[in-house]
Protein backbone atom coordinates (compact mmCIF):
# COMPACT_ATOMS: atom_id res chain seq x y z
CA UNK A 1 0.00 0.00 0.00
CA UNK A 2 0.86 3.44 -0.40
CA UNK A 3 1.66 6.11 2.09
CA UNK A 4 2.92 9.31 3.09
CA UNK A 5 5.66 9.98 6.04
CA UNK A 6 4.30 13.03 8.05
CA UNK A 7 7.50 15.41 9.66
CA UNK A 8 5.67 18.36 11.32
CA UNK A 9 7.30 21.58 11.83
CA UNK A 10 7.43 20.40 15.78
CA UNK A 11 9.83 17.53 14.96
CA UNK A 12 6.82 15.16 15.29
CA UNK A 13 6.92 12.39 12.64
CA UNK A 14 4.02 10.02 11.64
CA UNK A 15 2.73 7.76 8.94
CA UNK A 16 -0.85 7.62 6.74
CA UNK A 17 -1.34 5.10 5.12
CA UNK A 18 -3.06 6.23 1.45
CA UNK A 19 -5.95 3.70 2.31
CA UNK A 20 -8.54 6.09 0.03
CA UNK A 21 -8.90 7.33 -3.32
CA UNK A 22 -9.17 10.87 -2.25
CA UNK A 23 -7.12 12.60 0.55
CA UNK A 24 -7.36 16.20 1.68
CA UNK A 25 -4.91 17.85 4.02
CA UNK A 26 -4.81 21.26 5.81
CA UNK A 27 -5.23 22.78 9.43
CA UNK A 28 -9.20 22.06 9.42
CA UNK A 29 -10.50 19.17 11.39
CA UNK A 30 -12.52 17.94 8.27
CA UNK A 31 -9.30 17.09 6.25
CA UNK A 32 -8.60 13.71 6.01
CA UNK A 33 -5.03 14.58 7.03
CA UNK A 34 -4.97 17.49 9.80
CA UNK A 35 -1.51 19.04 10.45
CA UNK A 36 -1.42 21.90 13.15
CA UNK A 37 0.17 24.47 11.60
CA UNK A 38 -1.00 28.07 10.84
CA UNK A 39 1.02 28.72 7.65
CA UNK A 40 -1.24 26.18 6.15
CA UNK A 41 -4.85 27.06 4.24
CA UNK A 42 -7.94 25.21 5.52
CA UNK A 43 -8.05 22.61 2.92
CA UNK A 44 -4.38 22.72 1.30
CA UNK A 45 -3.63 20.29 -1.12
CA UNK A 46 -4.89 17.00 -2.03
CA UNK A 47 -3.47 13.48 -2.94
CA UNK A 48 -5.63 11.21 -5.07
CA UNK A 49 -5.90 8.16 -6.99
CA UNK A 50 -5.97 8.48 -10.63
CA UNK A 51 -5.89 4.45 -12.52
CA UNK A 52 -3.15 2.56 -10.35
CA UNK A 53 -0.86 5.87 -8.91
CA UNK A 54 -1.49 8.49 -6.67
CA UNK A 55 -0.89 12.15 -7.70
CA UNK A 56 -1.00 15.67 -5.56
CA UNK A 57 -2.34 18.87 -6.39
CA UNK A 58 -2.72 22.08 -4.79
CA UNK A 59 -5.86 22.86 -3.37
CA UNK A 60 -5.85 26.43 -4.07
CA UNK A 61 -3.63 27.30 -0.51
CA UNK A 62 -2.52 30.79 0.34
CA UNK A 63 1.11 29.67 0.68
CA UNK A 64 1.69 26.62 -2.18
CA UNK A 65 2.45 23.37 -2.16
CA UNK A 66 5.91 21.88 -3.27
CA UNK A 67 7.34 19.02 -4.59
CA UNK A 68 10.81 18.71 -4.11
CA UNK A 69 11.26 22.08 -3.70
CA UNK A 70 9.23 22.79 -7.18
CA UNK A 71 5.76 25.20 -7.41
CA UNK A 72 2.89 21.93 -8.03
CA UNK A 73 0.66 24.17 -10.43
CA UNK A 74 -1.28 21.03 -11.91
CA UNK A 75 -1.82 17.54 -10.19
CA UNK A 76 1.82 15.84 -10.50
CA UNK A 77 2.91 12.64 -10.21
CA UNK A 78 5.40 11.94 -7.02
CA UNK A 79 8.38 9.17 -7.33
CA UNK A 80 9.18 7.37 -4.12
CA UNK A 81 11.37 9.20 -2.04
CA UNK A 82 9.88 12.28 -3.25
CA UNK A 83 9.39 14.98 -1.05
CA UNK A 84 5.79 17.02 -0.65
CA UNK A 85 6.63 20.44 1.50
CA UNK A 86 3.24 22.16 2.86
CA UNK A 87 4.50 24.86 4.92
CA UNK A 88 6.63 23.57 7.55
CA UNK A 89 5.75 20.08 7.13
CA UNK A 90 6.93 17.72 4.89
CA UNK A 91 5.30 14.44 3.66
CA UNK A 92 7.83 11.85 2.14
CA UNK A 93 5.99 9.96 -0.14
CA UNK A 94 6.80 5.91 0.20
CA UNK A 95 9.55 6.46 1.39
CA UNK A 96 11.09 6.81 5.66
CA UNK A 97 12.73 9.78 6.31
CA UNK A 98 15.36 7.90 8.44
CA UNK A 99 16.67 6.12 5.33
CA UNK A 100 18.03 9.97 4.32
CA UNK A 101 20.95 9.17 6.93
CA UNK A 102 23.93 6.92 5.74
CA UNK A 103 27.12 6.31 6.86
CA UNK A 104 29.68 5.19 4.16
CA UNK A 105 31.73 2.24 4.35
CA UNK A 106 35.24 3.34 3.60
CA UNK A 107 37.38 3.10 6.50
CA UNK A 108 39.64 5.75 7.27
CA UNK A 109 42.54 5.95 9.83
CA UNK A 110 42.07 8.46 12.45
CA UNK A 111 45.03 10.13 13.92
CA UNK A 112 45.22 12.80 16.67
CA UNK A 113 44.21 13.23 20.40
CA UNK A 114 40.95 15.41 19.80
CA UNK A 115 38.82 12.57 20.55
CA UNK A 116 38.11 12.09 24.19
CA UNK A 117 36.88 8.84 26.05
CA UNK A 118 33.04 9.43 27.07
CA UNK A 119 33.62 8.44 30.52
CA UNK A 120 35.91 10.96 31.13
CA UNK A 121 33.76 13.82 29.67
CA UNK A 122 31.36 13.21 32.15
CA UNK A 123 32.92 12.33 35.43
CA UNK A 124 35.68 14.77 34.63
CA UNK A 125 33.90 18.33 34.76
CA UNK A 126 37.65 19.64 33.70
CA UNK A 127 38.16 17.26 31.08
CA UNK A 128 39.51 18.93 27.75
CA UNK A 129 41.02 21.46 29.85
CA UNK A 130 37.82 23.67 29.24
CA UNK A 131 35.58 24.85 31.85
CA UNK A 132 33.81 27.81 29.81
CA UNK A 133 29.96 27.70 29.78
CA UNK A 134 28.09 28.19 26.47
CA UNK A 135 28.30 31.46 24.71
CA UNK A 136 25.06 33.03 24.65
CA UNK A 137 23.67 32.82 21.44
CA UNK A 138 23.56 28.90 22.47
CA UNK A 139 20.75 29.41 24.79
CA UNK A 140 20.08 28.18 27.98
CA UNK A 141 23.51 27.62 30.48
CA UNK A 142 24.55 24.16 30.43
CA UNK A 143 23.28 23.73 34.29
CA UNK A 144 19.83 24.44 33.06
CA UNK A 145 19.75 22.32 30.26
CA UNK A 146 21.04 19.87 32.24
CA UNK A 147 18.74 20.24 34.87
CA UNK A 148 15.67 20.81 32.34
CA UNK A 149 16.58 17.27 30.57
CA UNK A 150 16.47 15.50 34.28
CA UNK A 151 13.01 17.47 34.53
CA UNK A 152 11.83 16.19 30.82
CA UNK A 153 13.18 12.49 31.00
CA UNK A 154 11.78 11.31 34.17
CA UNK A 155 8.08 11.53 32.41
CA UNK A 156 7.34 7.96 31.29
CA UNK A 157 6.55 8.38 27.45
CA UNK A 158 6.73 6.13 24.27
CA UNK A 159 10.06 5.58 22.98
CA UNK A 160 9.09 7.39 19.57
CA UNK A 161 7.96 10.54 21.90
CA UNK A 162 11.28 10.15 24.39
CA UNK A 163 13.47 10.24 21.04
CA UNK A 164 11.85 13.74 19.69
CA UNK A 165 12.21 15.02 23.15
CA UNK A 166 15.97 14.70 23.64
CA UNK A 167 16.27 15.78 19.85
CA UNK A 168 14.24 19.02 21.41
CA UNK A 169 16.70 19.41 24.23
CA UNK A 170 20.14 18.86 21.77
CA UNK A 171 18.72 21.76 19.46
CA UNK A 172 17.95 23.80 22.20
CA UNK A 173 21.17 23.86 24.33
CA UNK A 174 23.29 23.57 20.81
CA UNK A 175 21.76 25.06 18.32
CA UNK A 176 22.80 22.95 15.31
CA UNK A 177 22.13 23.02 11.67
CA UNK A 178 21.12 19.15 11.33
CA UNK A 179 21.95 16.37 13.46
CA UNK A 180 20.04 12.46 14.29
CA UNK A 181 20.28 10.16 17.16
CA UNK A 182 20.59 6.40 15.77
CA UNK A 183 20.15 3.19 17.98
CA UNK A 184 21.65 0.07 17.88
CA UNK A 185 19.10 -2.65 16.57
CA UNK A 186 19.27 -5.60 19.35
CA UNK A 187 18.80 -8.00 16.13
CA UNK A 188 21.09 -6.80 13.29
CA UNK A 189 23.42 -5.08 15.96
CA UNK A 190 23.33 -1.77 13.13
CA UNK A 191 23.15 2.00 13.96
CA UNK A 192 19.30 2.54 13.18
CA UNK A 193 18.20 6.46 12.50
CA UNK A 194 15.37 7.00 14.90
CA UNK A 195 15.61 11.08 14.81
CA UNK A 196 16.89 13.10 11.68
CA UNK A 197 16.26 16.80 11.85
CA UNK A 198 17.60 20.34 10.69
CA UNK A 199 17.37 23.68 12.35
CA UNK A 200 14.07 24.09 11.28
CA UNK A 201 12.89 20.92 12.83
CA UNK A 202 12.25 18.97 9.59
CA UNK A 203 13.91 16.16 7.87
CA UNK A 204 16.97 16.77 6.80
CA UNK A 205 17.40 16.41 2.51
CA UNK A 206 20.25 13.61 3.86
CA UNK A 207 23.23 13.37 5.94
CA UNK A 208 26.34 11.21 5.35
CA UNK A 209 27.91 10.40 8.23
CA UNK A 210 31.91 8.90 7.96
CA UNK A 211 32.03 4.77 9.18
CA UNK A 212 35.37 6.12 11.53
CA UNK A 213 33.62 8.45 13.39
CA UNK A 214 30.99 6.18 13.81
CA UNK A 215 33.34 3.35 15.06
CA UNK A 216 35.08 5.62 17.12
CA UNK A 217 31.82 6.40 18.77
CA UNK A 218 30.12 3.57 19.57
CA UNK A 219 33.02 0.84 19.20
CA UNK A 220 35.45 2.75 21.18
CA UNK A 221 33.05 4.92 23.58
CA UNK A 222 35.10 8.40 21.60
CA UNK A 223 33.31 11.68 21.93
CA UNK A 224 34.31 13.20 18.65
CA UNK A 225 34.77 17.15 18.12
CA UNK A 226 36.12 18.88 14.77
CA UNK A 227 35.69 22.36 15.56
CA UNK A 228 36.42 22.61 11.45
CA UNK A 229 36.20 19.25 9.70
CA UNK A 230 37.10 20.78 6.06
CA UNK A 231 40.82 21.36 7.32
CA UNK A 232 40.84 19.12 10.31
CA UNK A 233 43.82 16.68 9.61
CA UNK A 234 42.43 14.21 11.85
CA UNK A 235 39.16 13.54 8.83
CA UNK A 236 41.72 14.65 5.67
CA UNK A 237 40.34 11.91 3.89
CA UNK A 238 36.57 11.85 5.15
CA UNK A 239 35.12 12.30 2.00
CA UNK A 240 31.75 11.74 3.32
CA UNK A 241 32.39 15.10 5.72
CA UNK A 242 34.10 17.49 3.06
CA UNK A 243 31.47 17.19 0.33
CA UNK A 244 28.79 18.45 2.90
CA UNK A 245 30.96 21.52 3.80
CA UNK A 246 30.75 20.88 7.47
CA UNK A 247 32.68 23.39 9.14
CA UNK A 248 31.84 21.63 13.28
CA UNK A 249 30.43 19.21 13.96
CA UNK A 250 29.72 16.70 17.15
CA UNK A 251 29.36 12.64 17.30
CA UNK A 252 29.01 11.16 20.90
CA UNK A 253 27.79 7.75 22.04
CA UNK A 254 24.36 7.07 23.62
CA UNK A 255 26.09 5.38 26.24
CA UNK A 256 24.69 4.41 29.55
CA UNK A 257 27.26 4.07 31.73
CA UNK A 258 27.50 -0.07 31.31
CA UNK A 259 27.21 0.12 27.34
CA UNK A 260 26.45 2.08 24.32
CA UNK A 261 23.43 1.88 22.38
CA UNK A 262 23.77 4.60 19.94
CA UNK A 263 24.74 7.94 18.93
CA UNK A 264 24.44 11.23 18.92
CA UNK A 265 25.56 13.41 16.29
CA UNK A 266 25.00 17.04 15.03
CA UNK A 267 26.79 19.67 12.69
CA UNK A 268 26.72 23.43 11.51
CA UNK A 269 27.49 24.97 8.18
CA UNK A 270 27.41 28.13 9.64
CA UNK A 271 31.16 29.08 10.72
CA UNK A 272 30.50 31.85 13.08
CA UNK A 273 28.08 28.83 14.94
CA UNK A 274 31.38 26.19 15.27
CA UNK A 275 31.54 24.22 18.66
CA UNK A 276 33.45 24.28 21.56
CA UNK A 277 34.86 21.93 23.77
CA UNK A 278 32.47 23.00 26.37
CA UNK A 279 29.76 21.89 23.81
CA UNK A 280 31.52 18.41 23.34
CA UNK A 281 31.19 17.82 27.27
CA UNK A 282 27.52 19.15 27.35
CA UNK A 283 26.56 17.00 24.33
CA UNK A 284 28.39 13.26 26.18
CA UNK A 285 26.05 14.35 29.39
CA UNK A 286 22.98 15.23 27.53
CA UNK A 287 23.60 11.39 25.72
CA UNK A 288 24.47 9.79 28.94
CA UNK A 289 20.97 10.85 30.42
CA UNK A 290 19.33 9.68 27.55
CA UNK A 291 20.92 6.82 27.11
CA UNK A 292 19.89 5.65 30.99
CA UNK A 293 16.26 7.15 29.98
CA UNK A 294 16.23 4.79 27.18
CA UNK A 295 17.03 1.71 28.83
CA UNK A 296 14.69 2.67 31.19
CA UNK A 297 11.96 3.09 29.04
CA UNK A 298 13.03 -0.26 27.18
CA UNK A 299 12.18 -2.01 30.26
CA UNK A 300 9.73 -0.64 31.18
CA UNK A 301 8.09 -1.28 28.15
CA UNK A 302 9.15 -4.69 28.25
CA UNK A 303 7.78 -5.17 31.17
CA UNK A 304 4.15 -4.01 30.05
CA UNK A 305 4.40 -6.59 27.36
CA UNK A 306 4.97 -9.11 29.68
CA UNK A 307 2.10 -8.20 31.66
CA UNK A 308 -0.28 -7.79 28.90
CA UNK A 309 1.17 -11.47 27.19
CA UNK A 310 0.70 -12.70 30.93
CA UNK A 311 -3.23 -11.45 31.01
CA UNK A 312 -3.25 -12.53 27.57
CA UNK A 313 -2.02 -16.38 28.74
CA UNK A 314 -4.19 -15.90 31.57
CA UNK A 315 -7.48 -15.56 29.25
CA UNK A 316 -6.01 -18.11 26.95
CA UNK A 317 -5.77 -20.88 30.21
CA UNK A 318 -9.54 -19.76 31.37
CA UNK A 319 -10.49 -20.40 27.36
CA UNK A 320 -8.49 -23.52 27.55
CA UNK A 321 -10.15 -24.64 30.51
CA UNK A 322 -13.21 -24.62 29.49
CA UNK A 323 -12.44 -26.44 26.14
CA UNK A 324 -11.51 -29.39 28.29
CA UNK A 325 -14.81 -31.55 29.62
CA UNK A 326 -15.62 -31.07 33.19
CA UNK A 327 -16.74 -34.58 33.73
CA UNK A 328 -17.85 -37.62 31.63
CA UNK A 329 -21.28 -38.01 30.53
CA UNK A 330 -23.07 -40.93 32.19
CA UNK A 331 -21.96 -44.10 30.74
CA UNK A 332 -23.65 -47.57 32.22
CA UNK A 333 -21.36 -49.71 33.78
CA UNK A 334 -18.27 -47.26 33.16
CA UNK A 335 -16.69 -44.69 35.94
CA UNK A 336 -14.85 -42.54 33.48
CA UNK A 337 -13.01 -39.18 34.86
CA UNK A 338 -9.50 -36.95 33.05
CA UNK A 339 -7.53 -34.32 34.07
CA UNK A 340 -4.76 -32.02 32.76
CA UNK A 341 -2.12 -30.09 34.22
CA UNK A 342 -0.54 -27.82 31.38
CA UNK A 343 3.50 -27.31 32.38
CA UNK A 344 3.11 -23.82 31.48
CA UNK A 345 0.09 -21.25 31.78
CA UNK A 346 -1.60 -23.20 28.20
CA UNK A 347 -0.15 -26.28 27.06
CA UNK A 348 -0.72 -28.77 24.12
CA UNK A 349 -2.36 -31.45 25.63
CA UNK A 350 -5.87 -32.31 25.81
CA UNK A 351 -8.38 -35.33 26.54
CA UNK A 352 -12.20 -35.40 25.59
CA UNK A 353 -15.42 -37.06 26.19
CA UNK A 354 -18.06 -37.41 23.16
CA UNK A 355 -21.38 -38.91 23.36
CA UNK A 356 -22.85 -40.74 20.61
CA UNK A 357 -25.59 -42.45 19.99
CA UNK A 358 -27.01 -45.47 22.14
CA UNK A 359 -25.18 -44.47 25.49
CA UNK A 360 -21.60 -45.04 23.46
CA UNK A 361 -19.36 -42.30 24.50
CA UNK A 362 -16.03 -41.58 22.38
CA UNK A 363 -12.93 -41.04 24.75
CA UNK A 364 -9.93 -38.86 23.27
CA UNK A 365 -6.31 -38.09 24.54
CA UNK A 366 -3.91 -36.16 22.37
CA UNK A 367 -0.35 -34.50 22.55
CA UNK A 368 0.65 -31.81 20.47
CA UNK A 369 4.65 -31.39 19.92
CA UNK A 370 6.06 -28.38 21.52
CA UNK A 371 4.70 -26.56 24.53
CA UNK A 372 3.04 -23.00 25.64
CA UNK A 373 1.31 -20.88 23.47
CA UNK A 374 1.66 -22.36 20.02
CA UNK A 375 1.05 -26.07 20.86
CA UNK A 376 -2.19 -24.47 22.77
CA UNK A 377 -3.41 -22.97 19.49
CA UNK A 378 -2.78 -25.93 17.73
CA UNK A 379 -4.65 -28.19 20.15
CA UNK A 380 -7.63 -25.62 20.20
CA UNK A 381 -7.68 -26.01 16.32
CA UNK A 382 -7.69 -29.89 16.68
CA UNK A 383 -10.26 -30.19 18.73
CA UNK A 384 -12.57 -28.03 16.66
CA UNK A 385 -11.86 -30.37 13.74
CA UNK A 386 -12.44 -33.60 16.26
CA UNK A 387 -15.84 -32.41 17.35
CA UNK A 388 -17.03 -31.36 14.01
CA UNK A 389 -16.16 -34.99 12.55
CA UNK A 390 -17.80 -36.18 15.74
CA UNK A 391 -21.01 -34.92 14.30
CA UNK A 392 -21.34 -37.66 11.56
CA UNK A 393 -21.21 -41.35 12.20
CA UNK A 394 -17.94 -42.07 10.81
CA UNK A 395 -15.83 -45.15 11.62
CA UNK A 396 -13.02 -44.21 13.56
CA UNK A 397 -10.20 -45.10 11.43
CA UNK A 398 -11.82 -42.49 8.90
CA UNK A 399 -11.77 -39.91 11.74
CA UNK A 400 -8.30 -40.55 12.69
CA UNK A 401 -7.60 -40.33 8.70
CA UNK A 402 -9.64 -37.21 7.96
CA UNK A 403 -7.22 -35.96 11.06
CA UNK A 404 -4.74 -36.56 9.60
CA UNK A 405 -4.45 -35.20 6.27
CA UNK A 406 -5.74 -32.09 7.18
CA UNK A 407 -3.37 -31.39 9.86
CA UNK A 408 -0.81 -32.53 7.47
CA UNK A 409 -1.75 -29.37 5.02
CA UNK A 410 -1.41 -27.59 7.93
CA UNK A 411 0.82 -28.06 10.53
CA UNK A 412 4.54 -27.68 10.06
CA UNK A 413 7.43 -30.13 9.01
CA UNK A 414 8.28 -30.13 12.83
CA UNK A 415 5.00 -29.83 14.45
CA UNK A 416 2.72 -33.51 15.17
CA UNK A 417 0.14 -34.55 17.04
CA UNK A 418 0.25 -38.71 18.88
CA UNK A 419 -3.44 -39.13 19.54
CA UNK A 420 -5.76 -41.99 20.60
CA UNK A 421 -9.51 -42.37 20.30
CA UNK A 422 -11.95 -45.19 21.64
CA UNK A 423 -15.19 -45.69 21.14
CA UNK A 424 -16.86 -47.06 24.15
CA UNK A 425 -20.30 -49.45 24.01
CA UNK A 426 -21.51 -50.17 27.59
CA UNK A 427 -23.88 -53.01 26.36
CA UNK A 428 -20.86 -55.52 26.48
CA UNK A 429 -18.23 -53.55 27.23
CA UNK A 430 -16.52 -53.44 24.05
CA UNK A 431 -14.02 -50.87 23.21
CA UNK A 432 -12.77 -50.07 19.67
CA UNK A 433 -9.87 -47.72 19.36
CA UNK A 434 -7.36 -46.34 16.72
CA UNK A 435 -3.67 -45.02 17.83
CA UNK A 436 -1.47 -42.17 16.23
CA UNK A 437 1.46 -42.21 17.79
CA UNK A 438 0.01 -42.25 21.45
CA UNK A 439 1.70 -43.80 24.62
CA UNK A 440 -0.25 -47.37 24.50
CA UNK A 441 -2.93 -47.00 27.10
CA UNK A 442 -2.08 -49.14 30.48
CA UNK A 443 -4.83 -51.83 31.89
CA UNK A 444 -5.56 -53.89 34.99
CA UNK A 445 -7.75 -56.61 34.84
CA UNK A 446 -9.72 -57.48 37.73
CA UNK A 447 -7.73 -60.67 38.52
CA UNK A 448 -4.62 -57.85 38.50
CA UNK A 449 -2.84 -58.41 35.46
CA UNK A 450 -1.82 -55.64 33.24
CA UNK A 451 -0.89 -55.19 30.21
CA UNK A 452 -0.65 -52.73 26.90
CA UNK A 453 -3.47 -52.47 24.35
CA UNK A 454 -1.77 -53.25 21.01
CA UNK A 455 -1.89 -51.48 17.93
CA UNK A 456 -0.48 -48.14 16.95
CA UNK A 457 0.02 -45.97 13.85
CA UNK A 458 2.09 -43.27 13.09
CA UNK A 459 1.42 -39.58 14.60
CA UNK A 460 -0.88 -37.09 12.85
CA UNK A 461 0.07 -34.72 10.74
CA UNK A 462 3.39 -35.81 9.62
CA UNK A 463 2.53 -37.91 6.22
CA UNK A 464 -1.05 -37.30 4.13
CA UNK A 465 -2.99 -40.39 3.23
CA UNK A 466 -2.25 -42.72 6.37
CA UNK A 467 -4.72 -45.51 6.61
CA UNK A 468 -5.22 -46.01 10.40
CA UNK A 469 -6.70 -49.81 11.58
CA UNK A 470 -8.78 -50.21 13.85
CA UNK A 471 -8.48 -52.00 16.94
CA UNK A 472 -10.85 -54.07 19.35
CA UNK A 473 -11.18 -55.43 22.88
CA UNK A 474 -13.08 -55.73 26.05
CA UNK A 475 -13.17 -54.17 29.27
CA UNK A 476 -14.25 -56.61 31.83
CA UNK A 477 -16.17 -55.83 35.36
CA UNK A 478 -13.31 -54.55 37.19
CA UNK A 479 -11.15 -53.46 34.86
CA UNK A 480 -8.93 -50.70 35.07
CA UNK A 481 -7.60 -48.23 31.66
CA UNK A 482 -5.19 -45.67 31.98
CA UNK A 483 -4.65 -43.12 28.72
CA UNK A 484 -1.93 -40.69 29.46
CA UNK A 485 0.58 -38.29 28.06
CA UNK A 486 4.42 -38.74 27.94
CA UNK A 487 4.67 -35.66 30.42
CA UNK A 488 3.91 -38.46 33.30
CA UNK A 489 6.42 -40.84 32.41
CA UNK A 490 9.01 -38.42 31.37
CA UNK A 491 8.56 -35.82 34.56
CA UNK A 492 11.81 -34.94 36.12
CA UNK A 493 12.43 -34.65 40.04
CA UNK A 494 15.46 -32.48 41.32
CA UNK A 495 17.87 -35.22 40.50
CA UNK A 496 17.47 -35.27 37.09
CA UNK A 497 15.73 -38.81 37.42
CA UNK A 498 12.39 -39.70 35.08
CA UNK A 499 9.35 -40.48 36.90
CA UNK A 500 9.34 -43.59 34.39
CA UNK A 501 6.69 -45.83 33.83
CA UNK A 502 7.64 -48.69 35.87
CA UNK A 503 6.44 -46.15 38.85
CA UNK A 504 3.27 -45.26 37.01
CA UNK A 505 2.11 -48.95 36.64
CA UNK A 506 3.15 -49.37 40.35
CA UNK A 507 1.05 -46.26 41.35
CA UNK A 508 -1.71 -47.32 39.32
CA UNK A 509 -2.11 -50.74 41.08
CA UNK A 510 -2.36 -49.02 44.26
CA UNK A 511 -4.98 -46.99 42.87
CA UNK A 512 -7.11 -49.70 41.39
CA UNK A 513 -9.69 -49.84 43.82
CA UNK A 514 -10.07 -46.52 44.23
CA UNK A 515 -12.57 -44.38 41.67
CA UNK A 516 -11.71 -43.01 39.21
CA UNK A 517 -11.91 -39.44 40.36
CA UNK A 518 -9.92 -39.94 43.18
CA UNK A 519 -7.69 -42.82 41.76
CA UNK A 520 -6.71 -39.41 39.42
CA UNK A 521 -6.11 -37.41 42.21
CA UNK A 522 -3.67 -40.02 43.49
CA UNK A 523 -1.93 -40.51 40.62
CA UNK A 524 -1.54 -36.69 40.37
CA UNK A 525 -0.08 -36.29 44.34
CA UNK A 526 2.01 -39.36 43.36
CA UNK A 527 4.26 -37.29 40.48
CA UNK A 528 4.18 -33.95 41.40
CA UNK A 529 5.72 -34.89 44.98
CA UNK A 530 8.13 -36.79 43.00
CA UNK A 531 8.86 -34.02 40.88
CA UNK A 532 8.98 -31.75 44.00
CA UNK A 533 10.91 -28.49 43.18
CA UNK A 534 11.85 -29.19 39.74
CA UNK A 535 10.60 -27.41 36.96
CA UNK A 536 8.18 -29.57 34.57
CA UNK A 537 8.98 -29.21 31.04
CA UNK A 538 6.04 -31.09 29.70
CA UNK A 539 2.36 -31.04 30.11
CA UNK A 540 0.60 -33.86 31.91
CA UNK A 541 -2.88 -35.67 30.66
CA UNK A 542 -4.29 -38.47 33.00
CA UNK A 543 -7.46 -40.25 31.90
CA UNK A 544 -8.83 -43.08 34.06
CA UNK A 545 -11.31 -45.76 32.76
CA UNK A 546 -13.14 -48.39 34.84
CA UNK A 547 -15.89 -50.87 34.11
CA UNK A 548 -17.62 -51.13 37.01
CA UNK A 549 -18.74 -54.21 39.28
CA UNK A 550 -22.83 -54.68 38.29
Amino acid sequence: MDYVVVTTPDGKTLRRDLDIPRISIGRSSRNDLVLADLSLSRVHAEIFREGEQFLVKDAGSKNGTLLNDRQVLTPTLPRKGDRITLGGANLWFNTEPQQRVEITDRPTPVAGTTVVPVEQLITNPTAMGSTTILPEHRGSLPLEILQKAGEQLVVTAPLDELLHSIMDLIFEALKPERGFLMLIDPKSNLLEPKVVRDDKKGVSEGITLSRHIADLVVKGKQSVLTSDAMHDPRFEHGESIVAQGIRSALCVPLWNSREVMGLVYVDSRIQSNSFAPADLRLLSNLANMAAVKIENNRLFEETLAVRALQRDLELAAQIQRKLMPRSCPPVPGFDIAGTNLPCRTVGGDTYDFLPREGKRVWVAVGDVSGKGLPAAMIMSHFQAMLRGLAEAERPLAQIAGRLNDNLSRTLATNQFISFFLAELDPSEGVMRYVNAGHNPPIRITSTGEMDRLKGSGPVLGVVPGVHYPSHETVLGPGDILLLYSDGATESLNTTGEEFGEDRLMACLRQVAALESEAGLAKLEESILGFCGAAPRYDDITLLLVRRTVP
